[in-house]
């Protein structure tokens, strides 16, 4: 059971990363101020910790 749960949400969570870093870098290179940026850069952070929050719940079941 727990190498399911393992498999799976390393899966999941590998991939919620891969998005992150895609859309970090699409934030550098979209962005035209550091503010803009560093906005930018807090909203991928925060949907990746949703991502993740629901690869580990997924998990679970």
């Amino acid at each position: 059971m727990m190498n399911a749960f393992t498999t799976k949400a390393k899966r999941c969570c590998s991939q919620a990363h891969e998005q992150l870093v895609r859309r970090l870098d699409s934030c550098k290179m979209e962005s035209k101020t550091a503010g803009e940026r560093h906005d930018c850069y807090r909203r991928a952070a925060k949907m990746s910790g949703a991502r993740a929050k629901r690869c580990i719940a997924e998990g679970n079941h």
